[in-house]
């Protein structure tokens, strides 16, 4: 009988108790977006700092599930325009979302939405 090794697939439902710390791209790294929540996914962030994203849809977190955000600060990401993006510095919202005792600042997008950016 023949053994075959398979990866189970990942939760759906993820929570990421940062505790105060802090999730960011090095700032001599490529681009790239800090968090992104597929369609079928739910995220719950608490107690982070999400910070240094850039991507041409939600420079820090791109979420097109569900995403529930508590004590969280979300700073320092960027939108690029590419073919139409640059929209959502700090988030780009497709799905459900719930934010409390959070805070948004200094995002960047080249389109709409610095902070927050919701399709």
């Amino acid at each position: 009988e023949e053994t075959v090794n398979v990866a189970p697939e990942p939760p759906t439902t993820i929570t990421i108790a940062a505790n105060g710390s802090t999730i960011e791209r090095n700032a001599f790294s490529e681009t790239f977006r800090i968090l992104t929540v597929a369609s079928s996914g739910d995220l719950t962030l608490n107690s982070a700092t999400i910070s240094g994203g850039s991507s041409y849809l939600g420079g820090g977190i791109r979420s097109d599930g569900v995403l529930e955000i508590n004590s969280t600060t979300i700073s320092g990401n960027t939108a690029y325009s590419v073919e139409g993006g640059g929209d959502g510095g700090g988030l780009y919202l497709c799905g459900d979302a719930t934010i409390s005792s959070s805070t948004l600042s200094d995002n960047l997008a080249d389109s709409d939405g610095g902070a927050i950016f919701r399709r």
